[in-house]
């Protein structure tokens, strides 16, 4: 019998059914109920839910099972900076906080029992990973934008396998190297065909000062493993001296959108930028389109709408060509949700926040539906959304949420 809190798992099912059918209620560093059953789709079977408190100095993690309705804790005290990724196996926790950077991973679906050993994150300062890709059974990297690098690691034993990737030409002598996201499966750094997602991946950097203001671009930077099994950069302008990468137009790329075409011709990923306020007016927001043929290149498709500005998330849209934003515009008190359309930036649909920023939310393209939250001080509303952010359905919780995750399990 699993033991969970010092009282058997089975009990506590048993009790939080009888005792909370109605919703949850809330309880000191625990929230179990039974909410609605949502739909299933092969894209979302269930929500990893991550509250931390107002002071940034603790995070709990809940799990919300569409087809059981049960709400229950993953994982509680951890640090006040968790970033969290679903892998299509494996529900992965960072703590990020300064000295607590460490790692597990877990089923949500099984419950806690199922966490792996916590260990320290290879290579890691604080706030780092900003990403994570995995690389083959034994290997995976981490983007260490903090400590200006990209690590290798094995995470089963949380060691560094190979030498550290860094030491790029960002283009300006005041932005270290900040690998904010990692590509893989994008297509040959060498011949334009698709590749073994384990031997090439891509790097965005962005161009952010030490004080984390912008000039210029970001930028691409490749990786790809020889035939010995050794992770360099494949430098794309071997004239110049130093690893060179190529350019961006936005300056703090925060999401890669539909990345992998089906064939090399029309193999293309959207970059979207953010640019918040105290980035600077050199900061340029809105969407690239990147091409991974044979000759590199991007091009800017279009900025932000005008008097708009990021106040929230940027992801893919439940249908392909479409990107959802949380939009701020100088005239409105609150912030919107909006989907806009990728390729030209048309407002397409938009949902009301319900305050000057957009809580967390998530996309099932599969489900074609939208996940969002609405914050108050100590609770959250959970919404499903349709394509065109019409309310499909909502459930209250007992806690507020600051991070959100669609899981497949």
């Amino acid at each position: 019998m699993v033991e969970f809190k010092g009282l058997p798992f089975t009990y506590i099912s048993t009790f939080v059914f009888l005792a909370f059918s109605c919703g949850p209620l809330p309880k000191a560093k625990n929230f179990y109920g039974t909410l609605d059953k949502w739909p299933l789709s092969i894209g979302s079977t269930g929500l990893a839910l991550i509250s931390t408190d107002a002071s940034y100095s603790s995070s709990d993690i809940y799990f919300y099972n569409f087809g059981t309705g049960e709400l229950y804790p993953l994982a509680t005290g951890e640090s006040g900076d968790v970033s969290s990724k679903w892998d299509g196996e494996n529900f992965w926790i960072f703590n990020r906080a300064s000295g607590k950077t460490s790692y597990s991973r877990l089923s949500p679906k099984a419950g806690p029992a199922t966490r792996s050993v916590e260990r320290r994150t290879p290579d890691a300062d604080a706030f780092d990973p900003t990403d994570w890709v995995s690389l083959g059974a034994t290997e995976s990297a981490l983007a260490m934008g903090s400590s200006h690098k990209v690590s290798i690691a094995n995470l089963s034993t949380a060691t560094t396998i190979t030498p550290t990737l860094g030491e790029v030409e960002t283009g300006q002598t005041t932005v270290p190297f900040r690998p904010g996201i990692l590509l893989k499966n994008y297509g040959s750094v060498s011949a334009g065909t698709k590749t073994d997602s384990t031997s090439d991946f891509a790097v965005i950097h962005q161009a952010l000062t030490a004080t984390w203001k912008a000039l210029g671009g970001g930028k691409i930077y490749l990786a790809h493993r020889s035939d010995q099994g050794t992770w360099g950069w494949v430098d794309q302008d071997s004239v110049t001296t130093g690893v060179q990468g190529f350019s961006l137009s936005v300056s703090d790329p925060v999401a890669a959108i539909d990345c992998e075409g089906d064939s090399p011709s029309d193999a293309t990923c959207l970059v979207a930028g953010a640019c918040y306020e105290s980035m600077g007016t050199a900061c340029v927001g809105g969407v690239d389109a990147v091409s991974w043929s044979f000759y590199k290149s991007t091009r800017h498709l279009f900025d932000w709408p005008t008097g708009a500005a990021v106040a929230g998330g940027i992801k893919k849209g439940s249908k392909t060509g479409q990107i959802v934003v949380c939009l701020k515009a100088t005239v409105d008190v609150n912030a919107k949700l909006t989907v806009l359309s990728s390729t030209t930036g048309e407002i397409l649909a938009t949902w009301d926040a319900g305050a000057s920023t957009c809580g967390p939310f998530a996309v099932d393209r599969e489900g074609a539906r939208i996940f969002a939250v609405k914050n108050s001080l100590e609770s959250s509303s959970l919404y499903a959304l349709s394509s065109d952010l019409n309310q499909i359905a909502k459930v209250d919780l007992g806690f507020t949420v600051s991070g959100l995750e669609a899981i497949n399990e």
